[in-house]
Formats: structure tokens, sequence, C-alpha cells
């Protein structure tokens, strides 16, 4: 990484963050906050970081990027290490894919409205902390952790950088449907494999239309893989950040 990008861990509102980006206390033009995935440990995303600015290195002077680690520790379940912002269902996994997508959108997960709290005051305390306003900061994540971060921007009634969804899925249908149409336009990149097993690709698809039909301007990556974050999610990232720093 450049040597003006450095690596600290800090707290905020209770949840462990690793940060990349600029030393603290040096001023940036823009942040993220990416959230992880059910099942993974809080660091599992930390590297899409120098990845980012490896692909991007405009933005490795300006833009810090923060990891938030899930409050819930899987370890109890034979996961040491993996963490989760709710806990799942597992036999969800077994439905058929379109049952599968209607169980997903009528999910409304356990502990949600203290998750909700914690991670407002989490990101509160971050932009507090770099500086910055809400237009220049981008939320999103992979998996569960995008949806966390979906939540998120439909709920918050002040501007955002951006959403970036990755393999992610329209859950909490009842909330999200009201909250789509009266908040701020959101500037969303979403990604979604036509392959993927856990969150089927219909699922991803009804999250596009939500925001689309509520007049996001929604840019959609529908890519021939699985469960995960290709190439072109970076891209898509990194654009958000890009078009934050200039907020």
């Amino acid at each position: 990484m450049p040597a003006s990008v450095a690596q600290s861990t800090s707290e905020h509102a209770g949840l462990i963050v690793r940060t990349v980006g600029p030393p603290p206390g040096e001023p940036v033009k823009a942040a993220a906050v990416l959230c992880h995935g059910f099942g993974a440990p809080g660091t599992d995303l930390v590297g899409l970081a120098a990845e980012l600015f490896r692909a991007r290195p405009t933005l490795a002077g300006r833009v810090r990027v923060h990891f938030p680690a899930a409050p819930h520790d899987l370890a109890s379940m034979g996961m040491p290490g993996a963490r989760a912002w709710w806990m799942l269902d597992m036999n969800r996994l077994n439905l058929p894919p379109k049952q599968r997508v209607g169980a997903l959108r009528r999910e409304r997960p356990t502990g949600l409205d203290a998750l909700r709290t914690q991670l407002d005051s989490a990101i509160d305390s971050i932009l507090t902390s770099d500086g910055l306003s809400s237009e220049s900061l981008v939320v999103g994540g992979f998996s569960q952790g995008s949806m966390l971060t979906t939540d998120y921007a439909l709920r918050t009634e002040g501007e955002l950088g951006g959403l970036a969804i990755l393999s992610g899925a329209l859950v909490a249908e009842d909330d999200w449907s009201g909250w789509a149409r009266s908040c701020p336009t959101r500037r969303v990149f979403q990604s979604h494999g036509t392959a993927d097993a856990i969150l089927p690709f219909a699922s991803g698809e009804a999250l596009r239309d939500l925001l689309s039909d509520a007049g996001h301007t929604v840019r959609f990556e529908a890519f021939p893989g699985p469960h995960t974050i290709p190439p072109v999610a970076l891209e898509g990232l990194a654009d958000l950040l890009e078009a934050a720093c200039e907020a």
C-alpha cells in the first residue's frame, strides 16, 4: 500500500472497527463503512482496501475505509472467530430458491432495533473522527453486511455518498418499501452472482427493483459466479468513492 496508507483499530459504539487509509488525524475527502457477512471474522473484508487502492490509486490519500466487526460471536456454534450481525435460521438454506426469496423478504431480524441504534452511533462516531458529513460517506458490505447497511441507507434522513450492495438481498420488506420512497435519493451500486447458492439471484433482483421503483439510481451488475465479490464490485465501489470525494 502507499506510504500515506495506514491500518489501525478503534472502538465505536461498542463495535471494534479496523480502518485502512491516511493515518488518524490526517484529513480525508470521503470515507466508507463496509460490513462483513454472516459467519466471517471481523477482519474478513479488510483486504479489500488494499485492492481498492491498487485499482484506483487516486483514492489512497483521500479516502479512509472502515470495517466494523459484527457484535455476535459464533464460537458456540462451532465457528471460532466467526461473527454475525444477527442470527440466521439455518434451515432456510434448505428451502427451494423461490421459497427462500419469499422467506427473506418477510424476515425482520431478531434484535434489529438495538442493532440499528448501535450502528447509527458507530457511524456518527466514525464521521466525527474523520471530520466528514454524511454526504461524503459510502456505506455497504457483503451479504448480511450489505443488508444491514441497506437498512441504514433507507431509514437515514440525511444525504449519503452512496450505497454498495455486494451479494445482498431484500429483507424487512414491510420497513424498506416505505423508507425507500421517503428517504433522499441514493446512488447505489449492486452486484450479484447468477449462480449464487446462498442468496438466490432473484433476491438481489427483488432488492434492485424495490430501489429502482422508488426512484433511486441503481447500477446493477450481474456476474456469472457464486456468492462472492468479483472485480466489477471493486470498480463500482471505487466509482462511488470517487463521486463522494467530490461531494
